[in-house]
């Protein structure tokens, strides 16, 4: 089981990437397109609106999880140490970090945005962290793909309403 989810870690994390890219651009050209319609008030109850199905919160509050834990780990660190922090290091934390956002963006118009960020992040970690412990992100990686893939599709549905 192990070793299937290792050899699975760089396909997984090039199609997550991909779709984390795809999602960011999709999403971002809507809100370009619909902040010149809309004035900032109506964007703030549209944001409050959208609540977010099951597996979008599952997905948001593990990554809120790792991301915490994340920032537990980088101040510990830069508290017990001395100058011994390595650069590879703080990387893959910062990495860790970025999978906060979804969850401080959950009540406005940038959380489809830092979900896909969110989901290159994971990938990112699970590239990083490798052949240790690697294979245990690829199931919350593959859960971030299928949430950029909901999320994809519910801007494209949005997208071919707005024209029609």
């Amino acid at each position: 089981m192990i070793r299937a989810l290792v050899v699975l870690i760089i396909p997984i994390s090039f199609v997550a990437a991909a779709v984390g890219v795809a999602l960011i651009a999709v999403s971002g050209h809507r809100m370009a397109h619909a902040g010149a319609l809309q004035n900032a008030e109506s964007r703030h109850h549209a944001a409050r609106a959208t609540v977010g199905s099951g597996l979008e919160k599952v997905a948001v509050a593990v990554c809120g999880i790792i991301g915490i834990l994340g920032v537990i780990t980088l101040l510990t660190n830069v508290i017990r140490s001395t100058s011994n922090l390595q650069p590879a290091f703080l990387g893959l934390l910062a990495i860790v970090i970025v999978l906060l956002a979804p969850a401080l963006l959950w009540r406005t118009r940038w959380r489809v945005p830092a979900e896909g960020l969110a989901t290159m992040a994971m990938a990112g970690v699970a590239v990083l962290t490798g052949f240790s412990i690697g294979f245990a992100f690829v199931p919350l990686v593959v859960l971030m793909i299928l949430l950029c893939a909901r999320q994809l599709r519910a801007e494209s549905s949005k997208s071919g309403a707005a024209r029609a």
